[in-house]
Order: C-alpha cells, then sequence, then structure tokens
C-alpha cells in the first residue's frame, strides 16, 4: 500500500485569448397591447451591452437577444427586468437589462384631406369633383397631436376609372402615416 507524504501546489497558467464588442440588446418574445391600445415605446436600459468570448464568437454576433418574454394585453405603461440569453462560453456584462414599455390608448381622428387627380388628361375639367376627402382612422393619444393631413395622400386615377362599366371612381390613399390604424375615406367614391 502507499501512503501520501505530502502534496505540493502548483500554478497553471493559461494564455487565452478573448474578443470583444459592444452589441445591441433586443427583446426576444411577444409584447402586445390590449384592444384599443398601442405599444408607441420599446426602450431597453441599457441598449448595448459588452460581449466577450474566445475569438470568432464575438464577430459572429450582431445582437443578444433576451430571454423569451410574453407580455400581452398591456393597457398601461410597465417595466420589467430580464435576463440576457448566453450560451455559457461568453460573458455578457450586464447580464440583465431593464425594459420599459409604454402604451397609449387608441383615440379616432378626422381629418379633411386634398385630392390629387392622377392621369387625368388635359383640360379635363375636375372641379365638379370633390377636392377634399375626409379620413376617419384610429392613432394612439400619443401620436393624435403628431399626425396631420399633410402625412396623408388621397388619389383619383383616371386610368382605372373606366375599367368597369360601373363609371365609379374609388379614392386610394397612396401615402399614410404608420402610425394610424383602420382608415376610413368619405366619400369612398364617386360616380361619373
Amino acid at each position: 500500500s502507499t501512503v501520501l507524504v505530502n502534496t505540493l501546489t502548483d500554478t497553471l497558467f493559461l494564455d487565452v485569448k478573448k474578443e470583444e464588442a459592444l452589441l445591441p440588446v433586443t427583446v426576444h418574445g411577444v409584447i402586445d397591447a390590449a384592444e384599443h391600445y398601442e405599444i408607441v415605446d420599446v426602450e431597453i436600459v441599457p441598449s448595448e451591452v459588452m460581449v466577450m468570448a474566445t475569438p470568432g464568437v464575438v464577430t459572429e454576433m450582431s445582437e443578444v437577444k433576451t430571454e423569451y418574454v410574453v407580455k400581452k394585453y398591456l393597457k398601461d405603461n410597465t417595466g420589467f427586468s430580464l435576463a440576457l440569453e448566453s450560451d455559457g462560453v461568453m460573458t455578457i456584462e450586464p447580464s440583465v437589462v431593464n425594459v420599459y414599455v409604454s402604451v397609449s390608448p387608441l383615440k379616432q381622428k378626422r381629418l379633411v384631406v386634398p385630392v390629387d387627380y392622377v392621369n387625368f388628361p388635359e383640360g379635363h375639367d375636375v372641379s365638379q369633383l370633390p377636392a377634399d376627402v375626409e379620413l376617419t382612422f384610429d392613432v394612439s393619444e400619443f401620436n393624435y397631436d403628431k399626425v396631420q393631413s399633410a402625412d396623408f395622400k388621397v388619389e383619383l386615377d383616371y386610368n382605372e376609372l373606366f375599367l368597369d362599366d360601373k363609371k365609379k371612381g374609388v379614392f386610394k390613399i397612396s401615402e399614410s402615416p404608420s402610425a394610424v390604424h383602420d382608415i376610413r375615406i368619405r366619400p369612398a367614391q364617386v360616380s361619373f
């Protein structure tokens, strides 16, 4: 039999190369507002984190995701903390971010918007046609005052008037802000 009389400690030095990069954070999951509400902003603090890993790992990354989260039917502004996804090979600092979600109720708004008459023959009298239409739409309270008539473009295209035998022109919205929903036009069409 062998008896261990003494042990000596030793230190082993490893030269491990690491790369680091500051990468943006994205929320991984579903964040939805309740009916008649809209998410107007999602702020992540900090918005970027330092990632350290062996060479080649960091250079292939474009973002760091949070753990999967589901937040539905939000009616009020809310905040929560989320851990960041890591494969254990990398170090992420900080490893937790705060997420702030701004929610705003939807309101109905009406605006009068001028009509652009497109492709009408030169000299064609459009004075008997409506110069304006009324748009009704939903917009968040947050964006309510920001949305103006100039943000919309409504057209009536002469080339589309006689495609069928009904001789009716349908007003089309060719430009509108992304902040508006469920746009209705009045009048929706005009007869010839």
